[in-house]
């Protein structure tokens, strides 16, 4: 049981802490978060690997459902990518809990 309320807490970690940072790039750029410049970039790969780790669960769902309005892709490719998306996002929350709990005792 704890296994799984250490699992939710991460998923809202991660969600909580990505929807944040999109925001902010959104405010930031003026454009939705996505897998094209300003937020990736080739010549900078290392700035482009670390906006992508946190905002990209919601990079890869915009992408999803913008091509789903546009009909380019079906129904299961987008739920397949929040799928997807939601398991990046816990991935995330296991990380920043893991800092957490670093920080907040470093032994």
């Amino acid at each position: 049981m704890i296994q799984f309320a250490f699992a939710l807490i991460a998923l809202a970690a991660g969600l909580a802490a990505g929807g944040m940072a999109a925001s902010i790039a959104q405010e930031i750029t003026g454009r939705p978060p996505g897998f094209a410049p300003p937020f990736v970039r080739p010549g900078h790969i290392i700035a482009s690997l670390a906006v992508t780790a946190l905002i990209g669960p919601y990079m890869l769902f915009n992408e999803a459902l913008a091509a789903w309005r546009e009909e380019r892709i079906g129904p299961v490719i987008v739920a397949t990518s929040g799928a997807i998306a939601l398991g990046w996002a816990l991935a995330c929350g296991i990380v920043l809990v893991f800092l957490a709990g670093r920080l907040v005792a470093p032994f």
